[in-house]
Order: structure tokens, then sequence, then C-alpha cells
């Protein structure tokens, strides 16, 4: 059905998934969402119910294919993942450096740390601070800002679902990303959730 579906102009894009079995597969969306590129600005992928095991099995389906799916949206403005469904650190680097999701604003999205999303926050507000020009930057993303052609958007929000245990290493990594002033006005929303 999704292959007959010819949207050229779609805005925003939720998929609604409760089949454990078969997980978030990228990959039938992407000739759907490749004709909406350039306008595509909102992404959700909403939670399947959390079943003992499928977090991780379902984790595998979206990292195949992560990188590949999201690099044909460079317009897009929100993202929304699944509780459970972890983003690969090749990704994470490469969205940090503004080089995927450049325009990324808001997200939603789960870890079992929480830091590496942080981090990767932090640094990708850091870039967007040095490419805007602005003096004073708080580390050094320089070598990163030397490679960029566009300035990548800053974190405005930023939801992140994390285990209760990981409260105290979240809190504080928050604390230090609201000293530094790439990331002052990133608001930060933490759901606790055992998953």
């Amino acid at each position: 059905m999704l292959t007959r579906i010819r949207p050229s102009g779609l805005i925003a894009f939720r998929v609604d998934l409760y089949d454990p079995d078969a997980g978030w597969m990228l990959d039938i969306y992407h000739p759907l969402v490749c004709l909406s590129s350039q306008t595509l600005q909102q992404v959700e992928f909403w939670d399947l119910p959390l079943l003992p095991g499928s977090p991780h099995r379902n984790a595998l389906s979206m990292q195949q294919s992560f990188e590949g799916f999201f690099s044909t949206l460079p317009m897009v403005r929100f993202l929304r993942l699944p509780v459970g469904v972890r983003i690969p650190e090749a990704a994470i680097d490469l969205i940090a450096e503004g080089r995927l999701l450049p325009l990324v604003e808001a997200l939603e999205v789960a870890s079992y740390t929480g830091i590496d999303i942080l981090t990767m926050v932090g640094e990708r507000n850091e870039v967007a601070y040095q490419c805007s020009g602005l003096v004073g930057s708080s580390s050094a993303a320089v070598n990163i800002h030397n490679t960029q052609r566009r300035s990548p958007a800053f974190f405005s929000e930023v939801v992140l679902w994390t285990p209760g245990r990981q409260i105290r290493r979240v809190n504080a990594r928050i604390k230090s990303l609201q000293l530094l002033s790439s990331s002052q006005f990133t608001k930060f929303g933490i759901v606790y959730a055992e998953f």
C-alpha cells in the first residue's frame, strides 16, 4: 500500500505501531518520505507496549537503517523516537556535529543512561554556537566548525526518557549544560521510567 502513496508535501509523519515482532522498520517508509524530504518537519514514532525483551529486539530493527532514513530528511525540526530504541553511536556523533538532522530543535528520545543523549545535545549546541559566530564559546568545537557548510540548529527542547536509577547523573549533567552559554536556552524535560 505504501508504494502507491505519493505525497509530495508532507509536513508531519507519525507511525503508530503495536506489533512487537515487526518493530519500526524504517525501510518501508523510506520511499514514502523521500518525496517529502524538503517539506517534512515533524517525525514521530510511537511506542510499542513494553513487553519483556521487546525494546532490545526492536532497537535493532530501527538501528539498521537509522542514518539512511534520517539523512533524507534535512528539514525535520521535531523528532520523537520510541522508548526502548537506542540511537546508534555513529548517528549520535553525526547529530552532535550537525551533519545528520541539522535543523532538529525539539527531540523526544529514550536512553538507558541519559548521558549519551545529553552529551550529544551539549556538543550540538556548542557547534551551533560556534557556527553562529557568537563570542565566548564554552568548549572546543572549532574543528567541527571549520568543516561545517551551514550552521545547525540549537536544541530548544529535549524530553529524555531514562530509568530512575540515572537520576543523579542526569541531573548533574543537565546542571553542567545549563552553565554553558550554548545550552542556556535549552529546556530539558526528564521522564524517569523503567524500560
